[in-house]
C-alpha cells in the first residue's frame, strides 16, 4: 500500500471517529442552554428557490 492510500485511509478513519464523537455528545455538555440554530424555519419564497 502506498503512502497516499495509507494517509487517505487514516484520515477517513479519524474523521469517522470525530463524527461519532459529535453524534454521541450528551446534552449536558451544552451547559446552561440547548444548541441553537440561527436559520429561519420558514424561508421566504426567494430563499426556498435557492
Amino acid at each position: 500500500m502506498d503512502k497516499k492510500a495509507w494517509w487517505h485511509r487514516l484520515s477517513v478513519y479519524l474523521l469517522g471517529v470525530v463524527d461519532e464523537y459529535w453524534a454521541m455528545r450528551e446534552p449536558s455538555q451544552y451547559h446552561d442552554h440547548n444548541p441553537q440554530c440561527d436559520l429561519d424555519p420558514d424561508p421566504t419564497p426567494s430563499e426556498a428557490v435557492d
